[in-house]
């Protein structure tokens, strides 16, 4: 139609349109007659008749055809009347404006615009007596499609979109023809059609297999429902699809977890929560426990395999077999259980539980043995050696400590081994840098607070003021100019006693050697001159020094304790000495003199011809006939009794620092309370304190009766009730 004859149809039924009215009108009956423009009325109706006429043709044309065939031309005079339906639409513009719009005013129900009124006549005339073969030439479309036939989709996007625009006349339920003669249908038809798939192929194919294929289809039918079908049916669809082929097959589905967990298969893993996902079960809650009861019997079997080699002493071994646990598993989270955070609390619970305690915690009796191997294996990572790693591969490894450290309950133990550690490192000089050092203190108070690294970091600084502290007095050593003065390479580390361990004050009585003491006593003085009111106490137990040694024209240099100098020292004038006159001449105790006097022996430095330990007569000869391969060589090494006795020193300061922890604890809480019921002052000690350890509920109960003891507080009248007093 060309412009020129859509405005001459135009203005033709405009002129009809507001001429008077003609004896059409003298045959309505007075209700059709009310109001105005009775003649635009007139020209509704004879279009009414006209479109139904006309609609009517097409029915007897097409009424005979089956399946696709009807489908076809259903949909192409379908499209073509719909494009004709808007063109008649424009022409009839008047009419809609005024008489058709008065009608609809008066809540004429019978009346609607003319884009609306062709789509209700397409309706009545011959879509209300085709729907039910073309609803079914639609489905086995659809069908023919799922059993892989390739088809014409865009004749079901036609067709469907028919139904949709048939509900245009209802107001309130624009998709009511939809859903009352296609969805209702296709969802009923996807059911039983994946009832029958599902059952099939279940008795040919494995459970893997069988989640490939619900995988498959859930994607296949979300693209018909977002291109073919309409995307309110989407719900719907999922719905019905989770029911069949899900829901009724969970147990099935359920059964395979554990065979997959064990042969760690993550794509299957990770499908099979995608699927599960979309259940209406319980099962996803079973999966979880399932796989944190793996996860835990994983890790103790493995802990159990290490203490039974015999490498569960070894904090390198120990960790690294932790770590493969977890990293094994948290792979798996990342991969196949897409980070869900419900599935990494169950990971961090089983972790927590295999890592503090296992078969190693339980051969020593002690939870404490976690911590402690950990704070090893880092002073490992943290302390110079022939195998340290490179910066990027320690910053890996610390952040891999850190992951152990999460799960470690008694994170006070680790800190007090941690420091220990730290005192040796910076006292020997042994930490592999500085920059290690505080990067591990940082990552310890992101996870744990400023408070639980404050003397860490101070420790740093005592550190760095020793280095320019020894500098200058280096320096000032080096202009003396006495004759009788002979200069020693010392150096000096000076802490202040609140930021170091307590276990590092207790020193053991020594007689130094006399240039030793000379330049220990010009410290003093060099010090005190630079201090005021601060008084210097010695820790020669953390000392150490090289010593050089000549036997028959060779020069050693010995790497030793304080103690093994001062030891070696009095052979200087003479070859043989007895045992009680080496303790007289030193002052050391019986036990440290002969833990250290067992280390020159074993190095055949000295010799003796006493068998077993050694006795107050017992000889002391040095060996005039030394020989070592290396010029250079280390004899400083703990004494395995001293370990024991420390570490058993250790463990009886921690539960000394719990208990005063815990009656600080309560008395906070009940300070700011004021009155608590017993059971709640319990649960809230536990909360504040299990960030660095897990109270037992008799240790809190003995620090209440300790802290009533002292009038801190006092029971009520209910004896399950406590008030704060102090």
């Amino acid at each position: 139609m060309t412009p020129k004859e859509y405005m001459k149809l135009y203005t033709s039924i405009y002129d009809y349109c507001t001429r008077p009215a003609t004896s059409f009108t003298a045959r309505m009956t007075p209700t059709q007659v009310s109001g105005a423009n009775i003649v635009g009325r007139e020209l509704y109706q004879r279009l009414v008749d006209y479109l139904r006429a006309y609609i009517l043709t097409i029915y007897d044309e097409i009424k005979d055809d089956m399946d696709d065939t009807l489908l076809e031309k259903f949909g192409t005079r379908w499209g073509t009347f719909q494009r004709t339906s808007k063109v008649v639409h424009g022409l009839f513009n008047y009419l809609n404006r005024y008489s058709i719009a008065r009608d609809i005013a008066e809540n004429r129900t019978d009346v609607y615009e003319i884009s609306v009124m062709c789509v209700v006549q397409w309706r009545e005339v011959i879509f209300m007596r085709l729907k039910e073969k073309l609803t079914s030439g639609l489905l086995k479309l659809i069908e023919r499609e799922r059993n892989g036939e390739a088809i014409n989709t865009g004749l079901v996007t036609t067709v469907i979109d028919c139904y949709i625009n048939l509900g245009q006349s209802f107001s309130n339920t624009p998709m009511l023809m939809y859903q009352t003669h296609f969805e209702g249908k296709f969802l009923q038809e996807t059911t039983e059609y994946y009832q029958r798939e599902s059952e099939a192929f279940l008795r040919e194919n494995s459970t893997a297999e069988y989640m490939k294929k619900v995988e498959k289809r859930f994607d296949e039918e979300i693209k018909r429902v977002k291109t073919q079908v309409n995307r309110d049916s989407m719900s719907n669809m999922m719905d019905a699809l989770t029911t069949v082929l899900i829901d009724k097959k969970i147990d099935i589905i359920h059964a395979e977890f554990k065979p997959l967990l064990a042969g760690e298969k993550i794509e299957d893993l990770g499908r099979m929560y995608r699927i599960v996902s979309r259940s209406n079960t319980d099962c996803m809650g079973k999966l979880r426990t399932e796989f944190e009861e793996r996860v835990k019997t994983e890790g103790l079997e493995l802990m159990t395999q290490v203490s039974a080699n015999g490498t569960g002493d070894d904090p390198v071994t120990y960790v690294e077999a932790l770590l493969s646990v977890h990293t094994k598993y948290h792979r798996m989270l990342e991969l196949a259980f897409e980070s869900n955070s419900d599935f990494q609390t169950q990971l961090d619970q089983a972790c927590k539980r295999f890592m503090n305690t296992n078969a190693v915690t339980s051969a020593v009796k002690s939870s404490h043995r976690s911590p402690e191997l950990l704070s090893k294996y880092c002073d490992g990572l943290l302390k110079k050696s022939a195998k340290n790693a490179d910066t990027a591969e320690l910053d890996k490894m610390l952040e891999n400590a850190m992951v152990i450290f999460f799960y470690i309950e008694d994170k006070d133990v680790f800190q007090k081994y941690y420091r220990l550690n730290l005192v040796k490192r910076l006292i020997g000089k042994t930490s592999v840098s500085d920059e290690a050092e505080n990067d591990m203190i940082n990552r310890l108070k992101i996870a744990c607070g400023c408070e639980y690294t404050n003397k860490l970091q101070r420790m740093l600084q005592d550190d760095r003021m020793s280095q320019e502290l020894a500098s200058e007095f280096t320096q000032k050593m080096s202009n003396v100019t006495e004759p009788d003065f002979q200069k020693l390479d010392f150096g000096i580390f000076v802490m202040a006693t609140t930021n170091w361990p307590s276990e590092v004050y207790s020193e053991p009585a020594l007689n130094l050697p006399k240039q030793t003491e000379n330049y220990i006593k010009r410290f003093v003085d060099y010090y005190d001159g630079r201090h005021t009111g601060r008084k210097l106490h010695w820790l020669h137990k953390m000392s150490k020094g090289e010593i050089q040694m000549s036997v028959s024209g060779r020069k050693y240099t010995i790497a030793a304790h304080a103690y093994q100098i001062t030891i070696l020292e009095l052979f200087n004038s003479a070859d043989t000495l007895k045992y009680s006159d080496v303790q007289q001449t030193t002052g050391l105790e019986e036990s440290l003199l002969t833990g250290h006097l067992g280390i020159i022996l074993k190095a055949k430095i000295l010799l003796t011809k006493t068998e077993g330990d050694l006795k107050s007569d017992s000889v002391l000869t040095f060996n005039s006939s030394f020989k070592n391969k290396k010029l250079k060589f280390n004899i400083n090494q703990p004494i395995k009794t001293e370990q024991k006795k420390e570490a058993k020193q250790t463990d009886i300061q921690i539960e000394e620092g719990r208990k005063l922890a815990i009656q600080a604890c309560v008395v906070r809480v009940m300070k700011m309370r004021k009155t608590l019921h017993h059971q709640e002052l319990l649960k809230q000690v536990i909360e504040v304190l299990q960030s660095r350890f897990r109270p037992s509920v008799p240790k809190i109960k003995q620090a209440i009766e300790h802290l009533i003891e002292k009038d801190y507080m006092e029971r009520l009248g209910d004896n399950n009730s406590y008030q704060y007093k102090a």
